[in-house]
């Protein structure tokens, strides 16, 4: 049998999962991974960097030792365009045509499509992305930093910050501007309270019903009048897909999450996993999670076999054994398989999950190292 190429666009969760699958496999899968990083970013812990709890490099997983390793081809280059009638994807510099594609490009955060938004506001999607805010705030004399959603994101970037801050002396203030009326919403009651009390017993203000209605270099101005002066924006209301995906002419969901059936297809040869991919559950999209990033991915790459062999392929089975929002100050809530968690447990199981899920022992001993640190 002929080789088949294979194309992995994005080297995140879902994207590695299925190039260590479809390695297994060089008999009959070349296999290709395309990133524009040359590290997979571990994104779970990015909110840490800033508060300097995990260091920047320890979050970062190399892709080239991994290539040697494994023995896939690697392009570090972004993607410009996929053409689905001739399989061709073009590239910065490059062009490669697929047999089968598998789509795991992952997800933004979604900024509002002005030039003084796009301008202005950073943002925490990157290991680099974090250490820029980092370095910004050590380095300028801001007298207030304004982080605009009260999301998952929002309010670990914010306990981090607050962390930053009384750890470096800097004499400035955490705000959190969520445009409904309480944090993080989609959650259950207790855990928003949990959450609220929590942030403000660290001395971060909480400006709820409200968000960022005018930015400029060096102000914040809110929909309620309120005006930050000296003041940094970060934002981070929400995920949508990535530019890339939301390019491509298939069906997508209003955040430009490819739409996919239950073996995980978008078009006949091409499979999409991870947060890319809005996956019905209920009549919605299922919540991004690692956890459904890394079971689509393999699943994705073990349909690519099937189909290569004619073989049937498999259903995706949802699965969401929970999550857990930390707040930097040994504290933390969540839901593990149905059981509401808080506290100093619910910390332990946040870190012990990062570091199973890190990847390299250098890696994995640095978050070892921070959990102890947020005890």
């Amino acid at each position: 049998m002929q080789k088949k190429k294979v194309v992995i666009i994005g080297a995140g969760f879902a994207g590695l999962a299925s190039v260590q699958y479809l390695c297994r496999y060089s008999h009959i899968a070349d296999v290709v991974v395309v990133d524009r990083y040359e590290n997979s970013h571990f994104r779970p812990l990015i909110p840490d960097i800033v508060s300097g709890r995990v260091k920047a490099q320890n979050l970062l997983y190399p892709i080239l030792p991994l290539r040697e390793r494994l023995g896939f081809t690697f392009y570090c280059e972004p993607v410009r365009e996929i053409d689905f009638n001739t399989n061709v994807i073009t590239m910065l510099e490059s062009k490669i045509k697929y047999d089968y594609l598998i789509f795991t490009a992952g997800s933004q955060t979604t900024i509002p499509p002005t030039d003084t938004f796009r301008h202005y506001a950073l943002r925490l999607d990157s290991v680099h992305d974090a250490s820029h805010v980092r370095n910004d705030i050590i380095n300028r004399k801001y007298e207030c930093i304004v982080v605009c959603g009260g999301g998952y994101t929002g309010i670990e970037l914010s306990a981090n910050l607050q962390q930053l801050i009384r750890n470096s002396g800097i004499c400035a203030k955490v705000i959190i501007v969520e445009m409904v009326d309480k944090l993080v919403s989609t959650l259950p009651g207790w855990m928003s309270s949990y959450i609220t009390q929590n942030l403000a017993s660290q001395g971060i203000q909480i400006c709820l019903s409200s968000k960022v209605k005018d930015l400029t270099e060096s102000s914040v101005q809110l929909s309620n009048g309120e005006k930050f002066e000296n003041a940094l924006c970060i934002w981070t209301t929400g995920l949508e897909s990535s530019t890339l995906a939301r390019t491509l002419d298939v069906k997508k969901d209003r955040k430009g999450r490819i739409d996919v059936d239950q073996m995980l297809h978008f078009k006949e040869n091409c499979f999409a996993a991870g947060d890319a991919v809005c996956f019905n559950v209920k009549n919605e999209c299922a919540r991004m999670s690692v956890q459904c990033s890394l079971d689509q991915g393999r699943l994705a790459a073990q349909n690519v076999i099937s189909q290569i062999s004619g073989m049937p392929l498999k259903k995706y089975v949802h699965r969401d054994p929970g999550f857990i929002v930390p707040l930097s100050n040994a504290k933390a809530c969540g839901e593990v398989f149905g059981i509401p968690v808080k506290g100093m447990q619910a910390v332990f199981l946040h870190y012990l999950l990062s570091t199973y899920r890190s990847k390299g022992i250098y890696n994995r001993l640095a978050v070892l190292k921070a959990a102890l640190k947020a005890f």
